[in-house]
């Protein structure tokens, strides 16, 4: 999923399953396999967020149950780190049988669905062997996206494969109004607060409405769409792929929820109420003093460290393969600009000469310039020159930045001229 640390951030993760079992030799077919689609709810750590799928193969001929997992990854990983930040993250299938995965959700409290997926003998022994051969150890690592290339995208394409294309052929044409960003909005609401802020390094390509198709890249999406997908039996007649929901393991929390949240109002009052703390240690440091131009230093680099950081991590993306936090809009209400800015108020408040002279003069002139690029981008949304959603950053970024740039002004001008005061 699109999760950073996606946000930090949000953005976005995977799941880490169960320890792999070991593999029974194949057998030969004889009527003995029932498959199932495991769906798993939401849990706590930022990877369950966007919930989880796998494949569960029942072996008359040994006994076993296996649930063949494409979100296998190690957090101890040397180069787990590496790949992530540049979106080359290793993930893996393995299998597991049934009675520990359905334990280790259990303790996560986290509820698991079963859907019976109605396959002939021919398709269920292919099915088998297409797992299996995934699962060799040329073929089982594979460049994780949180989009593209998940594990719910892995269940998705497996199943169509076994069935010559018929899932592809039914849903890749069907477009919804949803976009990814919507998906992730929705589904990390229930998280702290900055994650929740993490689709905020999700550019433009993230606003796109998506097909039913690509919004199985969401576990409980796929298990939605899925459940109401009828396949050719021949002969005329529609047969439903998936049997009745079962609920294997049944958790005490709420169930993923199916819409984002509604804009806040809050992030506009956050951006007003803290454009009025600004603006007031602006008129304070007017004054004079060296504790009051501290104090308006201070709080303007706080900002600026934030903002600048985020702006930094957008600009750094582009060389990444992080492809939908590419054309990100919020660059320029979150410029990396903002990170000079703060070294220079912090320098100039030090010295009274310093304050008011040229050191001062250029962090007036670089808070003008971060304000211009914050109207620029609301004036670009304005007139649909860009189309990206991302109003919660806009009301909390202008009114900040604006804030910014006119308390450096007011605290760095003589009460009743326009000229700068000398010491």
């Amino acid at each position: 999923m699109i999760h950073i640390a996606f946000a930090a951030s949000l953005l976005v993760g995977g799941l880490q399953g169960p320890p792999s079992a070991p593999l029974p030799d194949v057998l030969p077919h004889e009527d003995r396999y029932e498959v199932s689609l495991l769906t798993m709810d939401q849990g706590d750590d930022l990877w369950e967020l966007f919930g989880h799928n796998a494949i569960l193969i029942r072996d008359g001929s040994t006994g076993q149950d296996l649930v063949w997992n494409w979100g296998l990854f190690s957090l101890d990983d040397p180069h787990f780190l590496a790949g992530f930040i540049q979106g080359t993250m290793l993930y893996s299938i393995g299998p597991t049988s049934l009675g520990p995965f359905l334990d280790s959700y259990r303790s996560a409290n986290r509820s698991v669905y079963a859907n019976e997926i109605f396959l002939t003998d021919g398709e269920a022994e292919e099915l088998d062997r297409l797992v299996r051969e995934n699962f060799e150890p040329e073929n089982r690592a594979y460049v994780y996206d949180y989009f593209l290339d998940n594990c719910s995208t892995r269940v998705r394409d497996v199943l169509d494969t076994v069935l010559g294309g018929e899932i592809r052929e039914r849903f890749v044409a069907e477009p919804t109004s949803m976009s990814y960003r919507w998906h992730v909005r929705r589904l990390l609401q229930r998280a702290t607060w900055i994650v929740r802020g993490g689709s905020v390094l999700i550019g433009m390509r993230g606003d796109e409405p998506r097909t039913e198709w690509e919004a199985m890249f969401a576990p409980m999406e796929t298990m939605r769409l899925l459940e109401g997908f009828e396949r050719d039996a021949g002969l005329g007649r529609a047969e439903p792929l998936l049997g009745e929901r079962q609920v294997l393991v049944r958790a005490d929390r709420p169930a993923t929820l199916s819409v984002p949240p509604p804009f806040s109002f809050l992030w506009l009052a956050g951006g007003l109420g803290l454009g009025v703390l600004v603006m007031a240690l602006g008129r304070a440091a007017r004054a004079g003093g060296h504790f009051r131009r501290a104090s308006l230093a201070a709080t303007i680099a706080l900002w600026g460290i934030f903002s600048g950081v985020l702006g930094s991590v957008m600009i750094l993306a582009w060389f990444t393969a992080h492809e939908f936090a590419h054309w990100n809009v919020n660059v320029l209400l979150t410029s990396p600009l903002a990170l000079p800015l703060s070294l220079i108020v912090i320098m100039a408040s030090i010295r009274e000469r310093w304050w008011l002279g040229a050191i001062g003069q250029l962090a007036e002139r670089g808070a003008l310039c971060i304000a211009g690029l914050s109207l620029l981008a609301g004036l670009l949304q304005l007139v649909s020159v860009v189309s990206q959603q991302n109003l919660e950053a806009l009301s909390l970024a202008i009114p900040l930045n604006l804030a910014v740039a006119a308390a450096l002004r007011f605290a760095m001008r003589d009460p009743g001229t326009e000229v700068y005061r000398r010491p």
